[in-house]
């Protein structure tokens, strides 16, 4: 190939520094280079047998050191993209984009799409959802449930457990296919570290893990829920896990909540589901008070009755005295119990498990293999040696403080600038749970305070009802900065006023 050939691909050069719409920012300037040059040449852009500019050119060209283009050519050559010729350079070698893509096949006729509706079952008409934007990060004051702020992570903790994981002979313990098994490690830190703190004593065959504590209640709802049967639910409650068992055709059974949780109906049907979110309830916030604990031990012994309990960030408490777990006080078996590893300091991590007697466990670990087998190991590994190098223990220390602080600002600020609002002072969690006065439009306000910059939920999609409440709102704590907690509410306080609220 010619030099004019390869001034000829001067505009690609000239862009290998660019993001192409991905994120890059973490990657170091030798990486962004590699890799950016890599796909130029599976995509065809620079193709087969070009000869690249030389190291002192193309740095010159790109206006970055010339060792970080001769060692990104090194790298290339090993893996087999480039290819040096003696006294001529680096060339692009051929048959690059032969592993890449197969020839188009033509058909014969023209094609028929599918008509989908016709093939696709029909969603319960039940069901709702509460979406946040993609980009939420982008907004200035995210008051979004469900993360955290990731000035929090502890990466140079996360970094050392994942380094070890990779690791020979740890790579090794994870790196094959497990089939339907966990790794034995996570588990017994699990059992001797985690759960004692819900008050709860297991063995290794009482726990499953899964990609998150939602797939948890999914396999759950599979293993147990018939249609037609059953599920005691909180209103309003957890909005995905409502839906998980209306496609399985159960009746759900509305329960109320008030300042001490959830209230247990009176009577249920044999068989039938309890499900609940005791330590803070979903989305009030609410905990479950001691004496309605007993209420629910005693009614799904009485009716023989599981419940299904999700401790989705019993973790998160920073004031008061933590009550046991449903799990702990039941000496029946009755109680199943959902929790997360990830939720407080990684949602994306989505490391979930449940707790329950070892025949639930296999009929769960049956199915949850063909769904995925089992959750990454690599995962597995590093959350065990994060969790066995006392990490997750300071990390715990250290978000409580984060929430406890957030916690007050947030009140101050709803009290001074909406008053309005009324809720309940939080102990634990990551959100407010707020009622507006009667008459208020949640969603409205919601819809123009994004305009604003402020992202909040409005409370609807939380309730049972086709026609829910208007007046309520979640508003999270745990992702937004500290100092602008403030501001953001001040800005709220704004839009409220431009809608004729108080």
């Amino acid at each position: 190939m010619s030099i004019a050939s390869t001034e000829r691909h001067e505009a690609v050069w000239q862009t290998l520094l660019e993001p192409g719409g991905i994120e890059y920012a973490s990657l170091s300037l030798q990486s962004t280079l590699k890799m950016n040059l890599a796909q130029a040449m599976l995509d065809g852009r620079i193709p087969a047998g070009t000869r690249l500019p030389s190291t002192r050119s193309l740095a010159a060209m790109l206006h970055i050191a010339r060792v970080t283009v001769a060692l990104t050519y090194e790298a290339l050559t090993a893996q087999g993209f480039l290819a040096v010729r003696e006294r001529s350079g680096h060339f692009v070698v051929e048959g690059l984009r032969d592993r890449q893509v197969l020839a188009r096949v033509e058909p014969r006729r023209p094609a028929r799409p599918p008509a989908w509706p016709s093939h696709l079952l029909p969603l319960p008409r039940e069901e709702k959802w509460l979406e946040k934007p993609r980009n939420w990060q982008k907004y200035r004051y995210p008051f979004v449930y469900g993360q955290m702020d990731s000035k929090l992570f502890p990466l140079a903790e996360w970094r050392e457990c994942s380094r070890l994981a990779q690791a020979t002979p740890e790579s090794a313990s994870w790196a094959a296919d497990a089939i339907d098994r966990d790794d034995s490690f996570l588990i017994d830190q699990l059992c001797k570290r985690v759960l004692p703190r819900r008050g709860i004593e297991a063995t290794p065959d009482q726990v499953l893990l899964t990609v998150g504590s939602q797939m948890g209640a999914y396999l759950l709802s599979e293993l147990l829920v018939r249609r037609g049967s059953t599920v005691a639910y909180e209103d309003p409650g957890y909005m995905d896990g409502r839906n998980i068992f209306l496609r399985r055709g159960a009746r759900i059974l509305p329960m109320s909540v008030d300042r001490d949780g959830a209230i247990p109906p009176l009577r249920l049907p044999r068989f039938s589901c309890i499900y609940c979110t005791p330590s803070h309830q979903c989305p009030t916030g609410a905990t479950l008070s001691m004496p309605r604990r007993l209420q629910f031990l005693d009614l799904a012994q009485r009716h023989r009755s599981l419940i299904i309990e999700d401790d989705y960030d019993a973790e998160t408490q920073f004031a008061g005295t933590s009550l046991p777990a449903l799990k702990a006080l039941d000496s029946s078996g009755y109680t199943i119990y959902l929790s997360s590893l990830s939720k407080f300091f990684a949602p994306g991590l989505r490391i979930g498990y449940i707790v329950a007697d070892m025949e639930l466990i296999e009929r769960a670990r049956h199915l949850r293999r063909l769904i995925l087998r089992h959750t990454p190991g690599n995962n597995q590994r590093a959350l065990a040696l994060f969790i066995a190098h006392g990490h997750y223990d300071r990390l715990l220390a250290r978000h409580g403080e984060s929430l406890r602080t957030r916690a007050t600002v947030i009140a101050e600020a709803l009290a001074r600038y909406i008053p309005s609002w009324k809720f309940v002072e939080p102990v634990g969690g990551s959100a407010l749970w707020v009622k507006a006065p009667q008459g208020t439009d949640m969603a409205a306000i919601a819809l123009q305070a994004r305009r604003k910059g402020v992202l909040i939920e409005s409370g609807g999609p939380f309730f049972q009802a086709g026609d829910p409440p208007s007046n309520f709102a979640r508003l999270a704590y745990s992702t937004i900065p500290v100092e602008l907690i403030e501001p953001g509410i001040r800005t709220l306080a704004q839009v409220v006023r431009r809608q004729g609220q108080p």
